[in-house]
């Protein structure tokens, strides 16, 4: 699994995260910028031979690190697999992307912290960031529920078969027709708290926010792959996220 970071925001993200990279215990590192021209910011802790050979290869060896600097774009995103990785200026849903492609470590440096909402609830702060005020994952039924969801599939981290779908779907709507609330951004981060990809815990949490506005969702009817007093025993548990 992943291991997850974050920089304060703003003019001193790159910094503290390149600071956070050349500690890593690898001989290749990687940057990864949402644009060409935010590379530009590299300058400010980069010898000038290093960025402007970064610039113009996408690789240079930095002799004070002594480490090998891989640059790619996001839309480039290629070779992040197994290294430490620093990703500069992306959002949440770009931290999700390049997580999938299972790097090593993964830091976001953000330009605000407005952009990282999710990913700061589930990472660990470097530097001088501060921990957010943590939102608060599901309870009680919802939160059961959710632990019966994650104990087969959080190996794979993602809803891996249809019949997982189905699951789901069944899962949330016994919840709503019970009158428990479905909370997508608190079901997002109790599926990322539980081992979740957080493009997969999105996934599950836009199922559930569906399901909470009435609409259909495909797999929530049909015969029920639930016991019949399963929302009775996700109520008994008293199950709470721990924050």
């Amino acid at each position: 699994m992943t291991e997850r970071f974050y920089t304060s925001a703003g003019t001193g993200a790159v910094r503290a995260g390149y600071d956070w990279l050349c500690e890593q215990p690898a001989l290749e590192i990687q940057i990864v910028v949402c644009t060409k021209s935010q590379a530009k910011d590299l300058a400010a802790v980069l010898a000038k031979d290093t960025m402007k050979r970064l610039n113009r290869t996408g690789e240079a060896f930095d002799a004070q690190a002594f480490k090998t600097l891989k640059l790619c774009t996001y839309k480039q995103r290629a070779g992040v697999s197994g290294r430490p990785v620093l990703a500069v200026y992306l959002d949440d849903k770009e931290l999700a992307e390049i997580e999938s492609m299972r790097p090593a470590s993964l830091c976001a440096a953000p330009w605000t912290l407005g952009e990282v909402n999710i990913w700061t609830q589930v990472a660990a702060p470097v530097g001088d960031a501060t921990e957010p005020d943590q939102t608060v994952g599901p309870t009680g039924a919802v939160a059961a529920a959710l632990d019966d969801l994650a104990a087969p599939i959080v190996a794979d981290s993602s809803i891996i078969h249809p019949s997982d779908k189905t699951k789901a779907a069944q899962a949330f709507k016994k919840l709503y027709k019970g009158g428990e609330r479905l909370d997508p951004r608190a079901i997002q981060i109790g599926a990322i708290r539980r081992g979740w990809e957080i493009r997969h815990a999105r996934d599950l949490a836009d199922m559930a926010g569906r399901i909470a506005e009435g609409r259909a969702v495909k797999g929530a009817g049909g015969r029920s792959v639930w016991q019949p007093n399963i929302l009775a025993e996700w109520r008994g548990r008293h199950t709470t996220d721990s924050v």
